[in-house]
């Protein structure tokens, strides 16, 4: 009684359908056996997609934390980057006041050799 109300299953004698033992009540569903295969099929390829769905996020957690740990440098290579571009910045303004300085120091040297 115990091994009929277990869940077994054993081939039909066409070996065509499966006959699943799952009730209590001695109910027999038979299944086709491509419909069985299919089902196991199925229910493989979602555990190995739960696999790889566990590898990748143990994957991003592992780059999470690295990239955490980068963060530090990241805001000081942006720090340097907008620092580097004021003085770019100021470099040019200097080099104008230069230009224009030099400009006025032509002309004054002009009007002097003039007198």
């Amino acid at each position: 009684m115990e091994a009929q109300a277990s869940s077994t299953s054993a081939l039909s004698e066409n070996e065509n359908s499966i006959e699943c033992f799952t009730a209590p009540d001695d109910r027999i569903a038979e299944v086709s056996l491509e419909d069985f295969l299919l089902e196991e099929e199925a229910v493989s390829e979602v555990q190995k997609l739960l696999e790889m769905n566990i590898m990748m996020k143990e994957e991003i957690e592992k780059y999470s934390e690295q990239l955490e740990s980068w963060l530090p440098l990241v805001k000081i290579y942006s720090a340097c980057v907008k620092l580097m571009t004021r003085l770019q910045k100021f470099e040019e303004e200097m080099n104008r006041m230069i230009d224009k300085h030099q400009e006025k120091l032509q002309k004054l040297q002009y009007s002097q050799t003039k007198l």
